[in-house]
């Protein structure tokens, strides 16, 4: 079940994006956690991708996530690591 405070968080975040209906509520319910800034970041990247009916390929997730990663070699570049996965996570939600 998503929790509302979630929701009015995400809707807020592509406000501006113009999007029908149905496609902002369903961006709107995605399972993002709100604490981490590049999930939400890669969350617009995605909903501009979608409002401008543009696809989003291998190349343009690979650029956005900067793909090859190096081995992390800190808690930070793990924490990176975590959070890439959950854009993955999240286009596939999507």
């Amino acid at each position: 079940m998503c929790n509302v405070e979630d929701v009015k968080f995400l809707a807020d975040i592509i406000e501006h994006v113009p999007l029908p209906l149905r496609a902002r509520y369903t961006f709107s319910c995605a399972p993002i956690n709100k604490k981490m800034p590049f999930v939400c970041t890669m969350f617009l990247k995605y909903a501009r991708q979608y409002s401008r009916s543009e696809p989003t390929t291998f190349d343009w997730l690979a650029k956005q996530i900067s793909w090859p990663f190096e081995i992390p070699n800190t808690i930070m570049d793990l924490v990176h690591l975590e959070e890439v996965f959950d854009c993955l996570d999240l286009y596939l939600w999507l």
